[in-house]
Order: structure tokens, then C-alpha cells, then sequence
């Protein structure tokens, strides 16, 4: 069946986005429908271009169990979600929404739609093709991150992944394989999309080669292997690494950041959460201390509370919505760069890469070089460096369940609810979340272990 304008009707209203080289108009269609099937390269960058399923919805749950806020118990009482509350304390039975789980699938059935048709198109498509590879591996590790353990060189190939799903017809898949294999598929998908996506894309919602590399470094890093993470992040940073300057933007700004600033490389944002909401999240305390006073993030990140506590305001989605930025930039490659640097022992370009990101974000000439005496306390700085650059990027769930398997950096979570604690200590099989119990129900697939 081929997609016409007499049997889908798109919405024509532009939306006005600001992308790294000008400002371009680009339409937010409708979502199609999931029994029309694409026939033309125009099909599937219609497909592709679905704003609403391709680059948001993704799943917040990671940053909300994670510790860069906390709730007071007034504000946790009066969540009315349960999921929400229990997700909070980490109840080891909380049932995720069915949503968690099928949005990222969302987006990796339109790309293995696109896929098949490309395959029936006698003509090159490349771009096409690997921008649908780049959504496949996206919407999967989405899933990876919540739902299977992380990656360990020594369990991955037994320990349980999740469905990879390689065609259109994969709704009802019911083995998940193992986590050596999840991460495999990712790599597979996204190696092969840095050789056929293109520098410059018309607007970052689009991915290009620069995201492939990009995701890929972030991907190898997760993985602990930090020469291959090392040589994406230059291969993108090479392509798209220019920083913005902090202090050219105003710290008084409820909305400090654009939408696609230049150091946006692929544009994609959480659903948004009630955890998250402005009068209801409070800024980790230890976090907010850990800026020095010229140190321009804490302005542009934080705003002030009436009752003295912080909340977020940094949003790389130029929003004051619940529903924060999760995707690709410049300054995490330049983090991932430095940090591989300093694990393979090159102390000296690890600080010089981590100066180079810092210096942007300090006052004029208030900027200090960081120095270490050893590789250690290189590597410590720049993962400082990390959760004081990132914060509510949807990256620091993740950095705690690989930190967790050095001692060196395991650290315990805790939270109070009116006295009542809460702990999460290092490794616990809560960093894994159970899969929503419809997808259980629906699939037959095997419940993660508590």
C-alpha cells in the first residue's frame, strides 16, 4: 500500500527549529499508521521524520531511580502515580508502565520497516538506510539499559539481553538472547551506519555520521572498552565539535539553552515524569556543592527554590518541560574522550581534553586547569567532571551500573522518606528493572531476577 496524500493526511503546521547552521523549517507530520506500508525512499524518510515516535517518549525510568535529586516526603506522598513512588525507593516488585518498554520498540519497528523496504528499492539509499540502523540501535539501547545487566566482559555471553527485534514482524519475539549479543546488534548497527550516513544533516533529529560515532563511543565506553571508545569520540568530535561558550549566555534565563544549540549532535528527549516536574524535584545537595563559585554551570543548570533547594533548568531541549534532553552532544564526546584517555594512560591529553571542555564553562579568565598527580586522580577529576557536566541527561543511571563494578567508584544510594531509608548498594539486582508485567504477559519472555 503506498502512502498518499489522500490516504494519510499530514499536519503542515512548521515547526521553526534552530539547528547548528541555520534555521530551517521542518514538519512535524502525523504519526502514520502501523498497517500502512512504505513504498518509496519519500515513504521512509516520512517515516523516519516522525517527530513524536522517532525522537521522544523515551524512557525516563533510569534517571529517575538514580541520584541527582531527591523528593521530599510531603512531594512523595503526593505523587499520585504508585509506579512513580515506588520507583523512587526502588521497590524491588515496582511494575513499570508497558510504555517503558514499547516506546524504544516504537521506533526500532519503523527503522526494520524502513530497512525492508529499502532492500525491494533497486536504487542506493544510504542515507536512509543508515539513519534507520542509527534508530534500530537507538531504540535498543534504550531498552538495554533499563532492562538486562550491564555489559561485563566476563558474564555478557549468559547473562540475559533483550529481544532484538530485525524485522517488522518481530512484535512477538519471546527470546532475549544475551547481553553479549544485545550489545553486539548495537555495534553491528551502528558501525555500519557511520558508513553511510552523511557529515551534515539538515536538522539534528536526523542523525548523521557524527551521532553514529558519537552513540557508538558512548556504547564502547559502556562496554569498557575504552581504545574503541576513544577512536569514536575523536572520529565524531572531528566532525561536529565545537563547544558553546557559557558565558555568553545569560544565567538569569529561566530557559538558558536552545533547542538544537551547536552542540547538539542527535536530537531525541525522555517522556516526560512527575519526578521531574519544577515544584516537585529537589537538586542532590552534594551535586549543587560540587561547583565552584565561578563555575557558570551552577547558574545555567539550577534555579532556586523558595525553600533554599535547587531545581533543574538546564535543558538542552530549550523547554521548561518535565521532559529533558537524552540525546548525543558535544560536550559528553569530549567527557568520553578524556575519560579513555586517562584509562589508557594518557594523563596529560586526558586533562588537556577536560580542560578544553572546562574552560567554556567558567567566567572569563576565572578558569583554573585542572592537574592530577597520578592516573587515578585523572580519571577521578574527569568522572567529577562527568556527573557536574551532565546532570539529567539520562546518562548517569547508566555510568552507576558500570562505576559499581570497579570498588573504586561503587558508590551506595540512600534516600529518606520521613526517616524511613532506602539503600541501593553497589550491584544490586535492582539496577536491573523488572520488565512491565503486559510484555510478560504478552510475549512469554523471561522475568529479570530479584
Amino acid at each position: 500500500m503506498k502512502i498518499t496524500s489522500h490516504r494519510i493526511l499530514y499536519s503542515m503546521a512548521a515547526l521553526l527549529l534552530i539547528t547548528t547552521y541555520s534555521c530551517e523549517e521542518f514538519l512535524d507530520k502525523k504519526p502514520l499508521s502501523r498497517y500502512t506500508i512504505p513504498e518509496t525512499p519519500e515513504d521512509c524518510q516520512r517515516l523516519l521524520d516522525d517527530y513524536g515516535k522517532m525522537n521522544q517518549g523515551y524512557p525516563p525510568n533510569g534517571e529517575a531511580s538514580a541520584d541527582n535529586y531527591y523528593l521530599t516526603a510531603d512531594l512523595w506522598n503526593g505523587l499520585s502515580n504508585v509506579e512513580d513512588r515506588n520507583m523512587y525507593r526502588w521497590d524491588s516488585q515496582t511494575q513499570h508502565s508497558h510504555l517503558t518498554w514499547l516506546n524504544p520498540y516504537k521506533v526500532v519497528y519503523n527503522a526494520n520497516l524502513v530497512l525492508e523496504t529499502l532492500a525491494k528499492i533497486p536504487q542506493a539509499q544510504d542515507e536512509l538506510r543508515g539513519s534507520a540502523l542509527f534508530f534500530r540501535a537507538y531504540g535498543h539501547y534504550q531498552v538495554a539499559q533499563l532492562f538486562c545487566q550491564p555489559y561485563r566482559e566476563s558474564s555478557a555471553a549468559v547473562d540475559p539481553g533483550i529481544p532484538l527485534w530485525l524485522n517488522a514482524a518481530s512484535d512477538n519475539v519471546s527470546r532475549r538472547g544475551t547481553v553479549q549479543q544485545t550489545y553486539q546488534q548495537i555495534v553491528n548497527d551502528l558501525k555500519e551506519a557511520c558508513n553511510l550516513l552523511p557529515a551534515d544533516v539538515v536538522v539534528p533529529s536526523r542523525p548523521g555520521r557524527a551521532a553514529a560515532h558519537g552513540l557508538l563511543a558512548r556504547i564502547y565506553l559502556f562496554m569498557q572498552r575504552y581504545g574503541e571508545a576513544l577512536d569514536e569520540a575523536k572520529r565524531c568530535l572531528e566532525i561536529q565539535g565545537e563547544l558553546l561558550d557559557y558565558h555568553e549566555l545569560d544565567t538569569n534565563a529561566n530557559v538558558p539553552f536552545k533547542r538544537f544549540n551547536k552542540e547538539v549532535i542527535f536530537q531525541s528527549v525522555f517522556s516526560s515524569s512527575p519526578v521531574f516536574g519544577s515544584g516537585v524535584m529537589r537538586v542532590d545537595s552534594n551535586l549543587l556543592r560540587s561547583y565552584a563559585p565561578d563555575d557558570l554551570r551552577r547558574k545555567l543548570f539550577f534555579r532556586s527554590n523558595t525553600d533554599g533547594s535547587a531545581r533543574f533548568k538546564g535543558n538542552y531541549d530549550g523547554t521548561t518541560s518535565a521532559a529533558f534532553f537524552n540525546g548525543v552532544a558535544v560536550d559528553e564526546i569530549y567527557l568520553i574522550q578524556a575519560e579513555c584517555e586517562a584509562r589508557l594512560g594518557d594523563r596529560d591529553g586526558a586533562l588537556e581534553t577536560l580542560n578544553k571542555l572546562l574552560v567554556t564553562r567558567f567566567g572569563k579568565d576565572k578558569f583554573i586547569p585542572l592537574a592530577a598527580l597520578s592516573d587515578v586522580d585523572a580519571l577521578r577529576l574527569i568522572l567529577t567532571e562527568r556527573r557536574k557536566e551532565l546532570p539529567f541527561r539520562g546518562l548517569r543511571w547508566s555510568d552507576l551500573r558500570r562505576l559499581n563494578q570497579d570498588e573504586a567508584f561503587a558508590v551506595t544510594l540512600t534516600r529518606d522518606i520521613a526517616g524511613e531509608i532506602s539503600v541501593l548498594p553497589p550491584n544490586d539486582l535492582r539496577y536491573v528493572l523488572l520488565i512491565p508485567q503486559q510484555q510478560i504477559h504478552n510475549s512469554g519472555i523471561a522475568q529479570n531476577a530479584r
